[in-house]
């Protein structure tokens, strides 16, 4: 039996945002899991669907974290009561003493800024009639506007510099030691020169399935991404450039099922294990191949 307002996870990171997501649901008080079980179950599709119903799975995974830290917050003050409304424990003095503990705490600006958006969509979910003022613009200003929100440089290189290493890994990967390592070589290089042609978002990027989404028309290949696979909730389709081809073409007749290890999965992108490559892979090796 399916509670607390959770989604039938999809793949394994989303079955794993799901055991966190319960983990700081049990540590609620009892009102505030009713709540949220309540605002976050599927909506009637004749009703007006409230705005807990929807959010995805790892929105309310983002949202309960940072609730989570709230309770936690009211709890170490004496603030706590079990028995109160979530809407009943917000206040501007409140807001205002949590501010001064996350800067105590050593948060940076951006985090301290994502603690209030946090739990101003908590609230929105747990109490959609209270006045989130409070947490909105404690004592009447912005929580950015008392901070110095100054962003981090980055160095962003350009799209054809990505591509170009792309080919390249691909091109080099007989050289590596070792078969494995060519394997992977490889996969990342491709993953490299997809992702710096037709850039997608991480999430759809992952559960890009081989058979499902991937196609060949006219000698180049196709992505089509479902409408539930897109933030959107709109079609998308990701016509790859024609050099790819032959790449593709070896990954998915050679390099991929030796990635497998016998058993497929239908995911596009395969972990060195030979399961689905998830999004926190993605985002590791393309940090790692690209220092």
């Amino acid at each position: 039996m399916r509670d607390l307002g959770e989604q039938r996870p999809a793949s394994q990171d989303e079955a794993r945002l799901a055991r966190r997501l319960a983990r700081y649901l049990a540590t609620w008080p009892a009102i505030d899991r009713q709540r949220w079980e309540q605002n976050c179950a599927p909506a009637d599709p004749l009703d007006d669907p409230g705005y807990g119903s929807t959010l995805r799975l790892a929105s309310r995974h983002k949202i309960a974290r940072g609730y989570t830290y709230w309770l936690r917050f009211l709890d170490e003050a004496g603030w706590l009561d079990p028995a109160a409304p979530p809407g009943a424990r917000i206040s501007h003095a409140r807001s205002a003493a949590w501010f001064r503990a996350l800067m105590a705490r050593g948060n940076a600006p951006f985090t301290i800024a994502g603690r209030f958006a946090e739990l101003n969509l908590a609230i929105r979910v747990l109490a959609p009639e209270a006045d989130r003022t409070c947490i909105l613009q404690p004592n009447g200003a912005s929580v950015r506007q008392r901070l110095f929100m100054d962003k981090r440089e980055l160095l962003i290189p350009d799209a054809r510099i990505l591509y170009a290493e792309g080919l390249r890994l691909m091109g080099t990967a007989e050289q590596c030691r070792t078969r494995r390592k060519a394997l992977l070589q490889f996969r990342d290089g491709l993953i490299f020169a997809v992702l710096s042609a037709r850039a997608r978002r991480l999430r759809p990027t992952a559960q890009t399935m081989a058979t499902d989404n991937l196609h060949k028309v006219d000698g180049r290949y196709r992505i089509d991404y479902r409408p539930d696979q897109i933030k959107t909730a709109r079609r998308d389709n990701v016509l790859l450039p024609a050099r790819l081809t032959p790449f593709i073409d070896r990954y998915l007749g050679e390099i991929r099922p030796a990635l497998l290890r016998g058993t497929d999965h239908g995911a596009l992108w395969v972990g060195t294990l030979g399961k689905p490559l998830a999004e926190p892979g993605i985002e590791k090796l393309v940090r790692v191949r690209s220092k």
